[in-house]
This record gives C-alpha cells, structure tokens and sequence, in this order.
C-alpha cells in the first residue's frame, strides 16, 4: 500500500518558509498524532492545511506504538496544540485531513484538549482497582471495540495510561506472565497539569 522509501530526502523544519506556487507557507511542526507532523500555514490565504493534527469532528487518533511502548504522545499532542493556540490566529479557513474544512480552529482545538483532559479523569477513575490496559475501553469508548479497532484502541488507552504513569497519577505492575495491571497511585490525586495550556472563551 505504500512506496518504498526514498533513499535521501530534504527535510522540512518547523518554522521555514517554503513556496509552493506563488505563494509562502510556513511550515508548523505538531507532534502526538505521529512523532513530526507537517503542516502548512499561508498567512496571506489564511489558510492552515492541518492534516490530521487537528480534525473538525472526531479527535485524532493518538496511540502508543510497539516501537516506543514508554511513549508519551498524549503529552506530546497537548503541548503541541497548546502552541498552534499560540502562534496560529483564530481566523483561518482549516483544511483537515478527514472531513470538511472548517473555521474557528482555538475553539475546535480546545474542546479537543478539553475531551482528552475528560478521558484521562475517565481513565484514572477506572483503575481506582488493577486493570489491564485492554479492561480501560469502557472508560474511553462507548461503542464496541471489533478485532478491527482494537489495535487502534489499545494504542489510545496506553497513550492516556503512560501520560497518568508519567505525572504519578497511577501505577504500573507487571504480573508473572508479562500482563500490565495499572491502579490509581494511593499517594496521588488526579490533577490537571496543564495549566500552561490556554482556554479559548
């Protein structure tokens, strides 16, 4: 389904200029969704071309993989949308990846990290007994998870349950047989950390 890959390539750097037409566009590097996450703002259009960092109706998929299983991608995508808010004007037309470009790109951001903020309060009150990362789904998703969905969903939940380990919200312990079992931390409360992060009102 994919080409090979290339065998040398130019890399593109967050905050360059590149010009496509007759037109300038900064690039704006986000992260979380995956590790480096073009995408491209044209001042003079007005125009964001967001990819899948920011969607219009549904949250971007942000998973922990097998190749970084200590990963913190949820952390990573806050912190990043934290700073589109701040280096991106609201007035854009924004083009996503999935569905129907759309305007207002703060208030979409925020209600965003505010549904991901939502499913780690979700999170950590479920394991207030051991769980295993797969027992979490109830705490994230409504609708069954099908064989299909549940590589997609196991990578969200370990994505919301390695942002709780790594603030101290919860533990991890692992059984004789390998299992991860993740229970609330006694010594700690779920707090929001991100206080850094601005709210549009």
């Amino acid at each position: 389904m994919m080409a090979p890959m290339p065998h040398c390539f130019r890399r593109m750097v967050d905050r360059e200029t590149i010009t496509i037409g007759d037109r300038y566009w900064q690039v704006i590097v986000g992260s979380g969704h995956s590790p480096e996450h073009a995408c491209l703002y044209c001042p003079a259009l007005k125009i964001l071309i967001a990819g899948d960092q920011v969607l219009p109706r549904i949250t971007p998929n942000v998973s922990v993989f097998p190749t970084e299983p200590e990963g913190n991608p949820l952390a990573e995508w806050m912190d990043s949308n934290a700073r589109l808010l701040s280096i991106l004007p609201n007035d854009l037309l924004v083009l996503p990846a999935h569905q129907n470009p759309f305007h207002g790109l703060h208030i979409r951001i925020n209600q965003i990290i505010d549904s991901h903020r939502q499913g780690l309060q979700s999170v950590y009150d479920y394991v207030s007994e051991p769980k295993r990362a797969v027992d979490c789904f109830p705490s994230l998703f409504t609708r069954e998870i099908t064989d299909k969905l549940i590589g997609l969903a196991t990578g969200e939940t370990l994505a919301n349950l390695n942002l709780l380990l790594q603030r101290g919200n919860i533990h991890k312990k692992t059984d004789e047989a390998g299992v991860h079992w993740y229970t609330q931390n006694p010594d700690a409360r779920y707090i929001d950390n991100d206080e850094n992060i601005p709210i549009a009102t």
